[in-house]
């Protein structure tokens, strides 16, 4: 009951909505305990080899049933063709993702091997970050071969890009930062870097050891004579958004793309906005903030222009990050003319 209704409802349930859910769901057991089971229980009212048989029968036919919508790829033709197109977003990546991006420690991707995008050039451009960086190393990417240059691509998830700072799903984040930033270090061709994380306040305490670690990571790059450019962080929903957006249509039709006021955003984000002001102002850092792009007239949005901005409830799908690329036009213009 409580999946049924989480599905229902277009936001996740609240926590009386869940326990009003889980009572009815107690009382019906109770219900069907007395009035189904206690019955099927009692011989006198069916034989064993009848529910015996009724089971294996009933599980056969779902059996069936299953196999066929798996065949049939989940029966996508049920749906209106703009409910379709809007849950695609949920694929909406870099076709790179899977082989250049760390997801895992057994797919760890070595900065020596890591992709390049854009002009068949070497790489000005470094996007050394989290998983958020992905989809925009490609994008930035497409954006650079426009004037015959590349992005080099160094992403490994939850790995922001800070020193010496542990993290307990990603043991190996120290070691791997600190191999990315002396290739960084060791690599005159790569100029421009681009630091990519999702920044959020979990902590004081957390927000503190990430931007200590930014900070190491600012002084060892700028003293390499490297330019540093600071990516804001994106809005994110509580919720998927390509099947937010498609269930938004399929039952009313109309979207609401907003996910809060720029105002709202800013002030949950407002320890890491002031740090990284702080930051850029401390050692003249270029800043982009992408919110220029995803909350117009003061709005943040997860669906403008026919595309949904995100691919799951907080990364930039590839269609948002084409939208974000623009504002570094700049960075690329000025990479590699040192």
């Amino acid at each position: 009951m409580l999946v049924f209704a989480d599905e229902l409802q277009l936001v996740p349930l609240t926590l009386w909505q869940s326990t009003a859910v889980a009572l009815v769901a107690v009382f019906l057991s109770i219900l069907t305990w007395k009035y189904v089971e206690q019955p099927f229980r009692n011989r006198t009212f069916l034989s064993r080899r009848v529910v015996l048989s009724g089971t294996l029968g009933g599980m056969a036919f779902g059996s069936l049933i299953c196999l066929a919508v798996i065949s049939w790829d989940g029966l996508p033709q049920r749906l209106p063709t703009e409910v379709s197109r809007l849950a695609a977003f949920a694929q909406d990546i870099s076709p790179k993702r899977a082989k250049c991006h760390d997801g895992s420690r057994a797919r760890d991707v070595p900065p020596q091997k890591a992709c390049s995008f854009g002009a068949d050039v070497p790489p000005t451009i470094a996007v050394w970050g989290d998983s958020h960086g992905v989809e925009l190393s490609y994008a930035l990417g497409e954006l650079a071969a426009e004037s015959g240059k590349s992005v080099l691509q160094l992403t490994s998830s939850a790995c922001g890009p800070a020193l010496d700072v542990a993290v307990p799903s990603r043991p190996h984040c120290v070691d791997r930062n600190r191999e990315v930033i002396d290739y960084l270090i060791g690599n005159p061709t790569i100029d421009t870097v681009i630091a990519v994380s999702a920044r959020t306040n979990v902590s004081p305490e957390y927000v503190e050891r990430v931007f200590r670690g930014l900070e190491k990571a600012v002084i060892e790059l700028k003293r390499a004579g490297k330019t540093i450019v600071l990516d804001y962080p994106t809005p994110r929903t509580r919720v998927s958004v390509p099947r937010q957006l498609a269930l938004q249509q399929w039952r009313n039709g109309v979207l609401d793309p907003t996910i809060s006021s720029l105002d709202d955003f800013e002030d949950r984000v407002s320890d890491s906005l002031g740090r990284l002001d702080a930051l850029a102002a401390k050692y003249d850092l270029v800043t982009i903030r992408p919110t220029e792009a995803y909350c117009p007239d003061k709005r943040c949005v997860m669906y403008r222009d026919g595309v949904a901005l995100f691919f799951d409830n907080h990364h930039p799908s590839l269609s948002g990050a084409r939208l974000i690329a623009p504002l570094f036009a700049d960075v690329i213009a000025n990479s590699g003319n040192r």
